[in-house]
């Protein structure tokens, strides 16, 4: 009654969240029309639109159109409403009022670009059928032959869950190869252009959005930061608080002080400090300051002030370096990530190029040790407690029984002469009363104690577990994670852990309340007649076939949950390209493999009951028909004590970490000691020997080529590539001695991805409530966030919605620079923080850092020189090896150096 009861109270809470989704509001199919008759591709009239009902209106009023084969481009500050005006054309928004029309098919490139975990070609063909001509045309125009060219089977390497082994420029440059091969009317481009070097971004221009592209027919709609592209676009759309403030050409916006203009002052203010990489860009920006003042010198006396002929000069005479990663050549030279910088000696050594390897599953026999660490779990003297109990109750419940027997079969209350009111019979018939029912109370007290004390600990066992599989996620290195898709850790973390949460404890108690009746029953009836044995058999055929149809079953759910997350988190450009049929015969394909296990694994017990009963028959059968040989041939059959001894033995490694001061570092003097380092053992050292020291609030910038090992140094700092030899010091405390959450919990990283979790801001900020309210105030006031917050609904309990998709990319970088200040450490590590964001984001996280970093170690992973320029010095490596290591001027007075070649390159020299 008790099972049939907790089956359907979890039914039950099923049913309700299935209906709870499944009545959940879907797209509306009437977002986005598609009438032909239109003159326009893409109309839009008196649109509002908004993401959530509780968030309110993002999108205000729109009204825009574009043309036929044009090209235009939507600009404005960060948290305008450009990527949301993408997303309404496309459908994603809730539309509250207007009309949308697309006139065509629509090939959508995201911001943050969606990659799968196939090869690299499948990525760009997205199941069209492969055309040799225009698939090598694609990959010239979006510059990705010279990655290929390095990587290790072409174009057939396996790109890894959500393009971990890609870098943000390759991740986008894939993302719009597919949109090109894929050949519709209309390209939705969300700053495509954002992650790459001035170089290749113009080669992209020219070749894929320009006015002579392989695009030049198609409708094109592009949202840029980069100013360069403006005049060569036919239309502009200006946004600012979620509607179009201003539309129309170039020219057209420039003949005013209007937003554009405004916007154009903003960009070349924020970018004076910068040196320009290319004579084109700074012609472009020389004629935008000439116009800029020009229509503002009789209008606004402040902007003269911001716009003065010291400002000009400065402003003209900029450089910006462009991404040392991409020195200039014709062939648009172009090496791998970060990732790959090692990952391409790991590939060559495998001869299918799979990165992602095959889940493993055990064969034969579930190992003892699989058995021992549940018992560990639930905690050695527990564990033997609880069968101590268990046998006590079993035991008691075969005296129980025994005692009953004799009762029944004592001489003197089967004596029909004497009467039921004697003494005699009474006082004896009391007797085994009275131990009757102390066995029944001690029935009660035995079962009563081995099943609570067994529920309790098997709810900290699975704690215990969770937290030890959790620990050892957290501790990884980082090539397990390239190795190992999200959906077979989700699987660990859902199903195995329901498992061990429902099914394990029910199944262990049931299985030590059987045992114990078939072991005692077997052996029992096996002393007599050793023949009987033979009906035993037929159990091992089971036990095997049912261990390998499980591990099948586990198996084949973990493809189901990478293909379901992967669907979730590219689903607009799923809908974009109308692939939603594609994905779901793919889906069905594996949620099918893994019901073929399970049914096999429902049919298995099936069996096993009906022959279990069998079993439970012929057992009856041959004890009645053994009794009665044995009675008839006057046999006497003695009663024999079953001795049940379990044994554990308990091998616990106990490491106990040294814990540095709590108030450690407190200067930020980092040392690396003839500190050398691979990623995974037989793979080629990645850092060689490291030998040199960071002093307490230096500001080092560390630059190289792609594989030069930066990255790498990062990851050594973190502790995420241990040490092959040597080690690392910081304030005199050895990294690699202390905990892990000791040597991360003091250091701070700012990635080039912003990292945000579902749930609200403050959780985000603060996600161990270590903080008071006004802490994180007074973060967001530093960071430039606080009014934005303020003016949010909900203020700090506002929801991020999942990963931070409610806030726009350089709204993510910000919150996670407010997360960095809360934290007040003494070392700050920056990898290309800044390399994804506008320049106004850009700007103010530059500023924040060299105000309130000041007396902090800073490291920053630079791929533009421009932005280590003014630091105290500069580290250069090559091939894993520090070559120079010195101040910005020391090093460009030796012309023969390797940083005055990077110099060189980048157009700073």
């Amino acid at each position: 009654m008790t099972i049939v009861y907790f089956i359907n109270f979890q039914a039950s809470v099923s049913i309700k969240r299935l209906n709870k989704f499944l009545s959940h509001d879907e797209l509306d199919a009437d977002n986005v029309f598609h009438d032909y008759s239109k003159n326009d591709a893409i109309l839009v009239e008196n649109g509002t639109f908004m993401w959530d009902p509780d968030i309110g209106e993002c999108l205000k009023n729109i009204d825009l159109s574009v043309p036929e084969k044009s090209l235009v481009a939507i600009v404005g500050q960060v948290g305008s409403g450009k990527s949301s005006l993408m997303s309404a054309i496309l459908g994603d928004m809730t539309k509250v009022k207007g009309t949308v029309n697309v006139k065509g098919s629509v090939g959508y490139v995201p911001q943050q670009a969606w990659i799968q975990n196939c090869t690299l070609q499948d990525n760009i063909l997205f199941g069209n059928d492969m055309e040799q001509d225009k698939y090598h045309q694609v990959i010239d125009a979006c510059a990705l032959q010279p990655d290929l060219d390095i990587l290790p089977a072409g174009d057939s390497t396996e790109i890894g869950e959500k393009g971990i082994n890609l870098s943000g420029g390759q991740k986008q440059r894939v993302s719009l190869a597919r949109a090109v091969y894929h050949d519709t009317d209309i390209y939705l481009l969300d700053d495509p252009l954002s992650a790459v070097d001035s170089n290749v971004g113009k080669h992209i221009f020219d070749q894929v959005i320009g006015k002579d592209s392989l695009l030049k027919d198609k409708t094109r709609v592009l949202v840029t930061h980069g100013v360069r592209w403006l005049p060569f676009v036919d239309k502009i759309i200006v946004m600012m608080d979620g509607a179009v403030s201003e539309c129309g050409s170039y020219d057209e916006l420039l003949s005013h002080d209007g937003a554009f203009a405004q916007f154009l002052k903003m960009y070349l203010i924020q970018t004076e400090d910068e040196e320009e990489e290319d004579p084109d860009e700074k012609e472009i920006k020389a004629k935008i300051l000439q116009r800029l003042t020009s229509i503002t010198s009789e209008d606004d006396e402040s902007d003269k002030a911001v716009l003065s002929e010291t400002d000009d000069k400065k402003i003209l005479k900029r450089l910006i370096s462009k991404d040392v990663e991409h020195p200039k050549s014709p062939e648009l030279q172009r090496l791998k990530s970060k990732e790959d910088e090692l990952k391409q000696d790991e590939k060559k050594s495998t001869v299918d190029n799979k990165l992602i390897t095959d889940e493993k599953m055990e064969e034969g026999n579930v190992r003892l040790g699989v058995f021992g660490t549940y018992a560990r779990a639930l905690g050695v003297p527990y564990t033997c407690i609880i069968l101590i109990l268990f046998a006590l109750n079993q035991a008691t419940s075969v005296f129980g029984n025994i005692w009953l027997s004799q009762w029944t079969s004592d001489t003197t209350l089967t004596n029909r002469s004497l009467e039921p009111n004697s003494t005699v019979y009474r006082e004896r018939n009391d007797y085994y009363l009275g131990v009757y029912g102390g066995t029944g109370i001690a029935i009660g007290i035995f079962l009563l104690s081995y099943v609570t004390l067994f529920m309790l600990r098997s709810v900290a066992a699975s704690r215990k577990l969770h937290h030890e599989m959790l620990h050892s996620i957290i501790r990884a290195p980082m090539f397990f994670f390239d190795t190992t898709p999200i959906g077979r850790i989700v699987n660990r973390f859902s199903a195995d852990i329901e498992t061990i949460d429902n099914e394990l404890p029910w199944t262990v108690q049931m299985f030590w309340d059987t045992a114990f009746m078939v072991v005692a029953t077997f052996v029992v009836i096996s002393y007599g007649t050793p023949l009987f044995m033979t009906v035993i058999i037929p159990f091992a055929f089971f036990y095997f076939v049912a261990q390998t149809v499980k591990r099948l079953q586990s198996k084949t759910r973990s493809p189901v949950y990478n293909h379901f997350g992967e669907t979730v988190s590219g689903a607009s450009v799923i809908r974009a390209y109308g692939a939603q049929e594609r994905f779901i015969e793919t889906s069905d394909q594996r949620i099918d493999m893994n019901q073929r296990f399970s049914y096999a694994s429902i049919t298995a017990n099936r069996w096993l009951g009906v022959r279990l009963e069998f079993l439970g028959n012929l057992t009856v059968f041959s004890a009645a028909m053994f009794a009665v040989i044995s009675v008839v041939r006057g046999d006497g059959i003695d009663g024999a004590i079953v001795g049940l001894s379990i044994s554990y033995a308990l091998q616990a490694n106990l490491v106990t970490n040294y814990r540095p001061s709590p108030d450690w570092p407190q200067n930020g003097v980092v040392e690396f000691k003839r500190y050398s380092t691979r990623y995974r053992d037989g793979l080629d050292l990645v850092l060689k020997g490291i030998d040199t020291q960071i002093n307490a609030g230096e500001k080092v910038g560390i630059v190289g080529r792609t594989g030069a090992g930066k990255s790498s140094l990062t990851l050594a700092l973190f502790r995420l590539i241990e040490p092959a030899s040597g080690r690392i010091i910081v304030d005199e405390e050895n990294l690699y001695i202390m905990g892990l959450h000791d040597c991360r919990s003091k250091l701070t990283i700012l990635p080039q991805d912003p990292v945000l979790f579902s749930g609200s801001l403050r959780m985000n900020l603060d996600p161990m409530d270590e903080y008071k309210e006004t802490d994180l105030w007074k973060a967001l006031e530093h960071a430039h966030l606080k009014e934005f917050v303020q003016n949010l609904p909900q203020k700090l309990e506002y929801d991020c919605g999942k990963g931070g998709l409610n806030l726009s990319v350089g709204q993510r970088q910000l919150i996670c620079l407010a997360r960095s200040l809360l934290r007040k450490t003494k070392i700050l590590v920056l990898d290309e923080a800044t390399a994804a964001v506008d320049m106004e984001t850009d700007d103010l996280i530059q500023q924040t850092i060299k105000q309130e970093f000041a007396d902090c170690t800073v490291i920053t992973i630079a791929h533009r020189l421009n932005t280590v320029m003014d630091y105290d010095r500069i580290m250069v490596l090559d091939k894993g090896e520090i070559m120079e290591f010195d101040s910005p001027n020391e090093l460009l007075k030796n012309t023969d150096g390797l940083f005055y070649q990077l110099a060189k390159d980048a157009g700073i020299v």
